[in-house]
């Protein structure tokens, strides 16, 4: 099953104003009820004022997915994604960061789910 949709999702939470590397709680994807993601913030390139922000998705569909991400500063709506992810039923996968120019806000773009299997539609 091929779910075209294009998702952007705005992360808006300024709790990230410190560099304890904290992760944000769970967020559910508006388009894909059964896709979560949250966000930590990292390190701080002075040098270049670039921020390390690590990412993480959650299924919590009872099949494996596979869909398209990427994680862009607040002022970039662009939903051209860059990341494949495969995720198994029910499963995490992290691991994922990106330098960006953001200190507070960041969008999380989620596109092109498709199931693993047969079932229902999941949006």
């Amino acid at each position: 099953m091929f779910l075209p949709i294009c998702c952007v999702l705005l992360l808006g939470n300024t709790s990230f104003k410190n560099t304890n590397h904290n992760w944000s709680d769970w967020k559910t994807s508006t388009c894909y009820r059964g896709i979560d993601f949250r966000v930590s913030r990292g390190d701080h390139n002075e040098e270049k004022n670039l921020w390390l922000w690590e990412y993480e998705f959650r299924n919590r569909y009872n099949e494996n997915v596979t869909f398209e991400a990427s994680i862009k500063p607040s002022y970039d709506l662009d939903c051209h994604t860059n990341l494949l992810i495969q995720i198994d039923a029910n499963g995490i996968e992290g691991n994922m960061a990106d330098w960006l120019a953001e200190s507070n806000h960041v969008n999380i773009c989620v596109n092109q789910l498709k199931v693993n299997g047969e079932g229902n539609s999941l949006l």
